[in-house]
């Protein structure tokens, strides 16, 4: 392909004969050499052009190559985060289920905990009580044991064999009398019976006991529990009564006045302190009912106690009537009787 400077510079020689009109043939190259070099620039511009957008083309290509390789590495990076992010999330879920099922568990196991601890106390309590009221009544048993020794002790001392058997009189064929021996060696006298200790209280220790009773009686406005309390106060100056007329019907009564008798002037004067707080709550009520509940059985106890100190007397009426009805039948002198006279 000619450039326009070969154009330009391109001569034609001269015929002899016959050839073209050199001015002629220069004006009609002139334009088209203008024509030419325009064409000629604008192609050159065109594959410029051409040349820079293949390669930006090119470039493009790349980029969009590189893109697309990073965008399929984020989406897998992406999965992957993804599938560790949920398996993080059911593990965390796991454990928070786990650590919640353990939290109630050892909520329920305190509260448990608490719950045999509270009992543990209870029973405490409860065996410290039995304990004390162990210690008490072995106490009580004790004196009662050492009242009956003492008694025990005295009837020893007495010469029963002698009070009982009568006078025999001497064999015949026993060796006489010999009244210088008997000069010569006096007979002892007796030995003094032991003065038996009198081991009743003093008049107004009974008293005393009595005025507790009347002064716990009128602190209490129950009518009911005031009921009670009089018919304690009645059977108990009976009792009484019978320890100042027969001495010896103390040691019956030992365990009444050392440990029965108190422990229930305690629980009054426990139900009087309690009944003038003026509340009724869980532990007051309680206690109260339980005072309440216990009074019938105190009642029927202290009148056992009473019944018992007859004892001895009502064998002894039985024992008279019989011995009186077997000589009444025997003197013919009852409807029954073997023979009459």
């Amino acid at each position: 392909m000619f450039t326009p400077q070969e154009i330009q510079e391109q001569t034609f020689s001269k015929a002899v004969f016959g050839g073209y009109d050199m001015q002629q043939v220069d004006d009609f190259l002139e334009p088209l050499t203008d024509d030419y070099i325009t064409l000629y620039k604008e192609n050159s511009v065109l594959k410029a052009k051409m040349k820079i957008l293949v390669e930006k083309l090119e470039e493009y290509r790349a980029q969009e190559t590189k893109q697309s390789t990073a965008a399929a590495d984020a989406e897998a990076k992406s999965a992957q985060l993804l599938k560790e992010t949920q398996a993080r999330c059911a593990a965390m879920l796991q454990n928070a289920e786990v650590n919640a099922q353990t939290n109630a568990q050892v909520n329920a196991a305190n509260v448990q905990l608490a719950q045999l601890n509270q009992q543990l106390h209870a029973e405490q309590e409860r065996l410290d009580y039995a304990k004390q009221t162990a210690l008490n009544f072995i106490s009580v048993v004790e004196r009662d044991i050492q009242g009956h020794l003492e008694l025990l002790e005295t009837l020893k001392a007495r010469d029963l064999t002698r009070e009982a058997a009568p006078e025999q009189p001497q064999p015949a064929h026993e060796k006489p009398y010999d009244w210088q021996a008997d000069k010569a060696e006096p007979a002892p006298a007796p030995a003094p019976k032991p003065q038996k200790a009198d081991p009743m209280p003093e008049a107004d220790q009974y008293q005393k006991i009595l005025d507790e009773l009347r002064r716990v009686n009128d602190a209490i406005p129950d009518e009911e529990m005031t009921d009670k309390i009089s018919r304690l106060e009645a059977v108990s100056a009976k009792i009484f009564e019978q320890a100042r007329t027969d001495p010896d019907k103390l040691p019956q009564m030992r365990k009444f006045m050392d440990y029965y008798l108190p422990t229930s002037l305690k629980l009054l004067n426990t139900y009087a302190e309690l009944d003038k707080q003026g509340i009724e709550g869980e532990n007051i009520s309680e206690s109260k009912h339980r005072i309440e509940q216990t009074m019938d059985t105190l009642v029927k106890a202290f009148e056992n106690q009473l019944d018992r100190l007859f004892a001895s007397d009502a064998l002894d009426v039985s024992t008279d009537i019989d011995v009186m009805q077997n000589m009444l039948r025997a003197d013919g002198l009852t409807d029954d009787a073997p023979f009459k006279l």
